[in-house]
């Protein structure tokens, strides 16, 4: 997904289901921005991001380098702090994508070339193969 859409302040058309994520990058030590997919938890205020491509993206990489990052959601920027999401939580948010996004489960047995039929156990295989970040945003303002 270009990141020019956002630029072009078109994001709104995909606000709801992709931020910005901002990281430095490990090698340059410059801004990298990239638009993920996110699933939002509003009570905690923690926005969790999955790596496609069995975890290998740079974003994710950077993030592990420096977990220091900003994030653009909903024309709002703001720094937050990215952690790997608890194995808990990281289920808890592929169920609620395979729930918001019915193809889910035949792309991920398509991925992990077994069949995905919704038992924990399935869900623990795409987990391991779809590592998940919790990206808290910053109390202070930045």
């Amino acid at each position: 997904m270009p990141v020019w859409l956002f630029r072009a302040r078109l994001g709104w058309l995909l606000d709801r289901q992709v931020l910005l994520l901002t990281t430095i990058g490990r090698r340059s030590g410059l801004p990298r921005t990239t638009p993920v997919g996110y699933l939002h938890d509003p009570v905690a205020d923690v926005y969790y991001l999955t790596a496609g491509w069995g975890g290998a993206v740079n974003w994710l990489a950077n993030v592990r380098a420096c977990p220091r990052v900003r994030i653009r959601v909903r024309g709002r920027e703001r720094g937050a702090e990215a952690a790997p999401a608890s194995p808990e939580g990281a289920l808890a948010v592929l169920a609620a994508y395979t729930e918001r996004n019915p193809f889910a489960r035949r792309i991920w047995s398509s991925w992990i070339g077994v069949g995905f039929d919704g038992t924990p156990e399935s869900y623990e295989r795409v987990g391991a193969q779809f590592p998940t970040v919790a990206v808290t945003p910053s109390a202070r303002a930045d």
